[in-house]
């Protein structure tokens, strides 16, 4: 039993609030969804724990059954929401900048919507950014190697290979700084339900597994295989391509 829980309704299901004093399995804000399919509750799940064996702070999850006014509603994938707590749980600096990247957004602080100390704004996001658009070759490389988690990131980008999970390089992950002497850039994976073959108008068969080893990459070029128009994603091309992301 649990006092004080806010319950908000979003998109396949709900959006659950704990007490910090009263946290449910040591987190205080869960996602409880069901999203159109079983597959994507069992992709999501599974490709979380890729995650976390490969190295990456991933949410806890898990399967409930749900009752809703004493009506089942049926099961549910539990995902830990991203927060201060999450980031203390997995080992990071609880007191980290926080952003969620979005995809609708438009340019660098639009897209990174700040989810912690939201009074110092984006200046760190901003210098980091302007530091590696104004370098090139081994100087780009000094700064990758002073701002970012190397390891960390490599691992991310390399399950995502594995997952097929054409939406986690432009969107669909969370970035954060860790804001003590010498703290470094790491990322969150993130909605991760149409990966392992699925994207938007997939084969049913899900035997998608081509996606380009050079996806994401600066320059890299979208791909001329249209066949319709009902094939073609908003950033003008296949429904699974993406531009790189900011990083």
């Amino acid at each position: 039993m649990f006092d004080n829980v806010r319950v908000v309704s979003q998109k396949g299901g709900w959006k659950v609030h704990f007490r910090k004093d009263q946290p449910f399995e040591g987190t205080t804000d869960i996602n409880v969804i069901f999203e159109y399919q079983p597959r994507y509750v069992l992709a999501e799940h599974m490709a979380y724990e890729l995650f976390r064996k490969a190295g990456l702070p991933s949410p806890t999850r898990g399967y409930l059954r749900v009752w809703m006014n004493g009506r089942p509603v049926g099961y549910h994938l539990l995902v830990e929401q991203p927060n201060r707590r999450f980031l203390k749980r997995t080992g990071r600096d609880e007191n980290a900048n926080l952003f969620k990247i979005l995809w609708h957004g438009q340019n660098l602080v639009g897209q990174h919507e700040k989810k912690t100390n939201l009074s110092t704004g984006h200046d760190d996001l901003k210098q980091l950014v302007a530091d590696l658009e104004q370098t090139r070759g081994q100087a780009q490389w000094k700064v990758i190697e002073k701002h970012f988690n190397v390891a960390e990131f490599i691992n991310y980008y390399a399950v995502n290979m594995c997952l097929q999970n054409w939406d986690g390089f432009f969107n669909n992950h969370s970035v954060y700084h860790d804001l003590k002497p010498g703290g470094k850039w790491g990322v969150i994976p993130w909605d991760e339900d149409k990966t392992w073959g699925d994207y938007d108008g997939a084969s049913s068969s899900y035997n998608w597994y081509e996606m380009p080893l050079t996806y994401a990459m600066r320059g890299d070029q979208a791909p001329g295989d249209l066949k319709s128009m009902f094939q073609r994603s908003p950033f003008g091309s296949s429904t699974w391509w993406r531009p790189p992301g900011w990083f």
